[in-house]
């Protein structure tokens, strides 16, 4: 599949990233080896408030950022009910793609005022190769670094930020 193609049947924020980073000069691709990571997108609701978390994974692996990391990054104080949270951020992007197709990447329609996008500060120093699903069992490969600038001028430095998104590991 060409990256044309992939762009055409992919939901309009993936297009929409996939088109800007091309123009940028960041090269998304479709790997043909195992050596990317996959991208996983943890989704939280706050309020109207959306939070994508963004980091690496090994396939097959269930691996998530702590409750102390979601508390400071979000501003939750005290105990709260993950599951709840993160079924009301599937609810604020709902519109803009499925649940199991989280990714970071939302259409020129998506109000990006409630929108934050935390990236993992381990993946960034390894600059890791990562996957990023684009649905339908499709997807394409990005250096994290490129996706950080890319997601950065699209929808503003105040809102993609990088964290170490786990303690301990």
């Amino acid at each position: 599949m060409s990256l044309d193609n992939l762009i055409k049947g992919s939901s309009s924020g993936v297009a929409r990233f996939l088109r800007h980073a091309k123009e940028l000069g960041y090269n998304p691709v479709i790997p043909d080896n195992e050596k990317a990571r996959d991208a996983w997108t943890m989704v939280y609701g706050v309020g109207e408030e959306t939070y994508m978390l963004v980091y690496a994974v090994d396939a097959g692996e269930k691996k998530y950022p702590t409750q102390g990391t979601i508390r400071k990054i979000t501003g939750l104080k005290g105990d709260f009910d993950r599951k709840c949270l993160l079924e009301q951020g599937r609810k604020n992007v709902g519109n803009e793609m499925s649940a199991g197709e989280m990714s970071p990447f939302v259409s020129e329609h998506f109000d990006i005022s409630n929108l934050h996008v935390i990236i993992d500060r381990a993946g960034i120093e390894n600059n890791d190769i990562m996957r990023f699903p684009t649905g339908s069992g499709s997807y394409f490969a990005m250096a994290l670094k490129d996706a950080l600038q890319s997601l950065q001028i699209l929808y503003g430095k105040e809102k993609v930020n990088v964290e170490y998104l786990f303690k301990n590991l």
